[in-house]
């Protein structure tokens, strides 16, 4: 594998902010391309709502040789979106964590620049797991993540679940890994649970009550970007 840098890219259908969209900050970075204005053909893993099949280990020639995209929409308005614009092949992402300032901690609520970072860390996993050059994937990663002080953590808070993936090399390996990682996440909720006071449990509860009231303010687009 060359060190050649990896294509990366987004599909914008207009259903978010664009001052608010990491995506579409990266765009004005020129970071990444903006497909609707693109010039020639995407033929590399789209990670968009609408795929079937989840990311894994037998999409990283795919990645390194033609790029990584992400679909920036509302999952309010699925409907909405002309999904034959697309070109490429369509991937959901398995279980991750988001760090940025609106969904920290959050399961799946991942912005546009998490979605990417994501896709590249668990491509740069798989092949450091087949011992071959990940320089591009690396390259790729610290270049997008450079304007977003959160990336770090992301990659922090996912490092285990990253580690996992990349250990898989076909959907059914990464969904059984999942199925790990989540039952074993379950396994620990119950525990602490099983151990907390009953103040403890008030002051969990008041914390949900405060969460729902704030998310209720707002719209989320379906990679947790906040729609105005």
């Amino acid at each position: 594998m060359s060190s050649t840098t990896v294509r990366l890219g987004m599909w914008d259908f207009a259903q978010c902010d664009p001052k608010r969209c990491s995506g579409a900050k990266l765009i004005r970075l020129g970071l990444i391309e903006d497909f609707d204005k693109r010039h020639r053909p995407f033929r590399g893993i789209v990670l968009t709502p609408s795929a079937t099949r989840v990311m894994s280990g037998e999409d990283v020639d795919l990645i390194v040789k033609h790029g990584l995209a992400v679909v920036d929409c509302s999952w309010a308005r699925l409907d909405e979106v002309p999904w034959g614009r697309l070109t490429g092949e369509p991937r959901l992402l398995p279980f991750l964590v988001a760090a940025n300032p609106v969904n920290y901690g959050k399961p799946s609520k991942l912005n546009c620049v998490e979605a990417l970072l994501a896709g590249l860390a668990i491509c740069r996993a798989c092949i450091t797991c087949n011992d071959r050059n990940s320089l591009s994937i690396t390259d790729a990663m610290e270049k997008i993540a450079e304007p977003f002080s959160y990336a770090d953590e992301f990659l922090r808070l996912n490092s285990d679940y990253i580690t996992g993936y990349g250990k898989c090399m076909t959907g059914p390996e990464v969904i059984a890994m999942q199925q790990h990682f989540l039952t074993i996440g379950s396994v620990r909720c119950e525990d602490s649970n099983s151990s907390e006071s009953e103040n403890a449990h008030t002051h969990s509860e008041q914390e949900q009550e405060l969460e729902s009231s704030t998310e209720s303010e707002h719209e989320y687009d379906s990679l947790g970007n906040v729609i105005s």
